[in-house]
């Protein structure tokens, strides 16, 4: 039951950010945002009926493992948002040019680091309960998030930052560290 509390208030709070808790507040809606918005209420209550029915299994193993996946999700997204919070980012599949490019706090190791907490949360869940649907859902989240990055990546290519950002790529890794 911890977990499932602890599953509400993690993805209660990314819902917060398409409500200019973390971003800009007055950007446009676009497409791809709103279908990554749909898929993520979706997900949302689907993940949490799997955690609510979860039968625990006899190895404890899962559930630990889901435990640190959704903190270590938790504290991503808090680090990220307390980075951005002086130059906040505008939503996914905006089409502004980029501005700024911060290679502060989880940026010096990962260059979509709210993204990789987004696609944490329902990993971890999926990790949690074993259950074949959740590890489903799971990968179509981590699908529409790299789509995401790839478009906000593009953006850079094409702004006046693209060197930095070239330089950027080889030092950091879409979602996760680069340990090479």
């Amino acid at each position: 039951m911890c977990f499932l509390i602890f599953c509400v208030f993690n993805l209660l709070t990314f819902a917060l950010t398409s409500r200019g808790f973390s971003f800009q507040k007055d950007t446009e809606n676009p497409r791809g945002f709103r279908t990554i918005k749909t898929f993520f209420t979706l997900n949302f209550f689907l993940q949490l009926y799997l955690v609510y029915a979860h039968v625990p299994s006899e190895s404890f193993v899962p559930e630990t493992i889901g435990w640190i996946v959704q903190t270590a999700s938790a504290a991503l997204f808090w680090w990220t948002r307390r980075v951005n919070h002086q130059r906040p980012l505008t939503l996914a599949y905006h089409t502004d040019t980029p501005t700024h490019l911060n290679r502060s706090g989880p940026y010096r190791f990962i260059r979509h680091p709210f993204y990789t907490a987004y696609i944490m949360a329902p990993l971890a869940c999926a990790m949690y309960t074993l259950s074949p649907l959740s590890l489903v859902a799971a990968l179509i989240n981590y699908w529409l998030y790299n789509r995401a990055a790839a478009f906000e990546e593009n953006k850079f290519t094409q702004s006046a930052l693209s060197s930095d950002y070239e330089l950027f790529k080889t030092q950091a890794g879409r979602f996760w560290p680069k340990l090479f």
